[in-house]
């Protein structure tokens, strides 16, 4: 194309055109004067030049957009005059504010990964400017376009590009809808703090979008990106949906979520976690009634986990032969009522710092008893139904017997009891003289998943 007249080229920019050429060998966009006489020159690098003759401390606002009309945030927009550039990244709403421009040719570029320059942009006249700038996105495997030759602005892996950061995370539960009109059943989505669904729908915003991703159940959310550092990053493509099922071998309750995204896949480059809870729940409730084995397995189980069984006091009335020692030897248990002395036994079942089941279990009755023994069971003291913890009294009435132990002598005849200093460690409560437990929970489950297992 040969050069034209100011003239010419005045006529054409007012009729609002943009003129650009494309070498499609070397992807580069080359220089094309635009002009109006003693007013602008327009040249296009990349995406244009500017050149602002009138007026100091004049602003150049530049809005960029993608082909639909959305904004893009953190492209980088750069002015460049010389050796020296100025540099914003395009907000939330896709604009970057220039102020305090002076009279100068500026080289206006604007970049972001996945797209490539668009020649629609549209010039206002003389004194403060805004730029509107649709990118296009560019094919898969298309190379970027290349900055001309001598252009002062640096390329694009000279500027810290900031990583993209999760602005909003959301869970959404899923539940059922039956239009009995048709007869059909549809899932519809919703922000319910309680499921008995554990498929997930996650609504998920960036302030820029990643290349990965990675999403996963947190158990310590204090410290989420801890847990997450373990996990395999995932490709993400602009646009995807996410949806995420709970995992069900865990107990029920409130779980959480958490997400993290990077521009490179990488821990440098990853964003702060941010996620959501969620309650959930099971869709039935069911009576288990401990006894034999199953009783032995859940004990056994809550000794593991620290719940402790303690004799927590001790004492007698009567013809007490060892006062403050322990009694061993020729005793036999017998009713209290008829016994040469009684001794009453206060015990703990199921203490613990943090003792309350896993949510949505209850211990609705526990069965104690001992051979001619009046027992009684109560508490919790907390009223929680999900409190495992008991006091147990026992009055066990004892009898002396014959230095042989055959027959019973009768009040009075404690010669052949041995009394053993009171100097060893609490004695433990005998958990055998527990006959049953009953419990509520989901009938999806275990007896032994109502024990919560402590954090270590």
């Amino acid at each position: 194309m040969r050069e034209q007249p100011d003239e010419f080229v005045s006529e054409l920019l007012l009729s609002g055109s943009i003129v650009t050429s494309k070498n499609a060998d070397k992807g580069k966009l080359h220089t094309m004067k635009i002009a109006i006489r003693g007013s602008i020159v327009l040249v296009l690098l990349l995406v244009m030049t500017v050149r602002i003759i009138h007026g100091q401390g004049m602003t150049l606002t530049v809005n960029v957009k993608d082909e639909s009309g959305v904004a893009i945030s953190q492209a980088i927009v750069c002015t460049a005059v010389g050796p020296n550039a100025g540099v914003k990244f395009s907000d939330a709403n896709g604009q970057a504010v220039f102020n305090g421009l002076s009279a100068a040719e500026y080289g206006l570029f604007v970049i972001k990964s996945g797209f490539g320059p668009s020649g629609d942009n549209q010039v206002y006249g003389v004194g403060n400017q805004t730029r509107n700038i649709t990118l296009l996105k560019l094919a898969p495997g298309s190379p970027q376009p290349l900055l001309p030759n001598g252009v002062a602005c640096a390329p694009p892996s000279a500027f810290a590009i900031p990583n993209p950061k999760i602005t909003t995370f959301e869970i959404q539960t899923a539940s059922k809808l039956v239009k009995p009109t048709v007869g059909v059943t549809a899932t519809i989505f919703g922000n319910n703090t309680t499921t008995t669904n554990p498929n997930l729908r996650l609504h998920v915003e960036f302030d820029r979008d990643p290349s990965f991703f990675r999403v996963a159940e947190i158990q310590n959310i204090n410290n989420p990106e801890q847990e997450l550092r373990n996990l395999p990053w995932q490709p993400y493509t602009a646009g995807m949906a996410f949806s995420f099922r709970l995992d069900t071998s865990r107990s029920y309750g409130t779980r959480y979520v958490f997400m993290q995204i990077s521009r490179t896949g990488s821990e440098s480059t990853a964003s702060p976690a941010k996620g959501d809870s969620v309650i959930l729940a099971p869709e039935r409730i069911k009576t288990f009634t401990l006894t034999g084995q199953s009783l032995k397995d859940f004990i056994n189980r809550a000794t593991q986990l620290g719940y402790r069984f303690t004799v927590t006091g001790s004492s007698r009335t009567g013809n007490d032969p060892c006062p403050g020692s322990f009694v061993s030897g020729a005793t036999v248990a017998s009713d209290p009522s008829h016994a040469d002395f009684v001794e009453t036994t206060t015990s703990k079942l199921f203490d613990r710092a943090e003792r309350f089941l896993n949510p949505f279990w209850k211990m609705s009755d526990i069965g104690v008893s001992a051979n001619h023994a009046v027992v009684s069971v109560s508490g919790p003291t907390s009223g929680r139904s999900d409190d495992p913890l008991r006091t147990v009294t026992i009055k066990q009435g004892f009898t002396f017997s014959d230095p042989t132990g055959s027959s019973i002598i009768g009040p009075g005849s404690a010669g052949s009891v041995t009394c053993i200093a009171n100097t060893g460690p609490t004695p433990k409560f005998q958990t055998s003289s527990i006959g049953s437990i009953t419990l509520e929970g989901p009938d999806d489950k275990q007896a032994v998943d109502a024990l919560f297992k402590l954090p270590f």
